[in-house]
């Protein structure tokens, strides 16, 4: 933490003396680390910006001013690829990104130079299993079963989508794009659930609940991706000491909280389900909901680190 102090000098002009000088004390955060750089997850939707309103306030300033100190800011959401690309083009500033909530992970060129498969402007270090090889499928079963326990999100009208997510127009198309996992609504017991969760298993496939809603994927989370992104980094960086920092909100947030040297919880009210793991000893969390409480987090891991 460093102090600034702004003075200035109030002149009595036709005496030509100061009469007073008003000195304003201002401090701001030095994210800079001499012995170690973080490696920063972030869930977006809930924690790095609002989860109804989605506004992120300052927060792509404050990533980019992480990545000048030499530490790594990487998004870790159930968001599309398009969704986070959209969002990246719209504040002209890139990161590495998680979608889907583990199901692709992708890096800006400029990062790693051995990736071998591109997707756009970003290097593919990642993709789970597409589920166009599984959807049709798996969509029969559940239906068949679990018709009126569950809605699937693209079975709803556009309204009822637009009410359920808080996104409309382009942002609800983009959202709709979904490479790797099956959004549906859960509208029955925690028992029928996981009685659910029982059927998938026999087909490689699990659940994942989130804010808003579940997912159905293959065997993949937010915690898994993280580990692969960390052995990727690494493999380049041999010589370097990285301590991880997850930020979430929610449940689906969980695995990644799990696996970070400092676990960070957002105020929020997706944090119910995740309030019983909060006796993980070094968690961390705001006072405040996002997207505030986003920066509110990262100051206080930098204030442990240095303590």
């Amino acid at each position: 933490m460093r102090w600034h102090v702004n003075c200035l000098n109030i002149y009595d002009i036709d005496k030509n003396k100061i009469l007073f000088v008003i000195c304003v004390v201002e401090w701001f955060m030095d994210y800079e680390l001499n012995n170690m750089n973080l490696v920063i997850f972030t869930d977006i939707d809930g924690t790095f910006m609002g989860n109804d309103n989605f506004e992120h306030a300052e927060n792509i300033e404050l990533a980019n001013k992480l990545v000048d100190a030499k530490h790594f800011v990487i998004f870790n959401s159930s968001k599309t690829y398009y969704e986070i690309d959209n969002m990246f083009k719209n504040e002209a500033s890139f990161f590495p990104f998680i979608c889907e909530t583990g199901g692709g992970i992708y890096s800006p060129k400029n990062i790693f130079v051995d990736c071998e498969t591109t997707r756009e402007n970003y290097d593919v270090i990642y993709e789970s299993t597409r589920l166009s090889s599984y959807y049709e499928k798996i969509k029969k079963i559940l239906m068949s079963s679990y018709a009126n326990d569950l809605i699937f999100f693209d079975d709803l009208d556009i309204k009822d989508q637009i009410k359920v997510s808080g996104l409309e127009g382009k942002n609800l198309t983009l959202a709709s794009r979904r490479d790797f996992t099956i959004l549906f609504i859960w509208k029955s017991s925690d028992t029928k659930f996981r009685e659910l969760e029982e059927v998938l298993e026999i087909h490689n496939l699990s659940i994942i609940r989130g804010g808003r809603f579940c997912h159905i994927c293959s065997k993949f989370n937010k915690g898994i991706a993280m580990k692969i992104f960390m052995d990727k980094l690494m493999s380049i960086s041999r010589d370097r000491i990285f301590n991880t920092v997850a930020i979430g909100d929610s449940s689906n947030d969980l695995e990644m909280l799990k696996v970070a040297d400092y676990p960070c919880v957002v105020k929020s009210d997706n944090n119910k389900r995740l309030a019983k793991h909060f006796s993980m000893e070094n968690i961390i969390t705001s006072d405040n909901e996002a997207p505030t409480g986003w920066q509110e987090c990262i100051d206080k891991v930098f204030n442990a680190v240095r303590s």
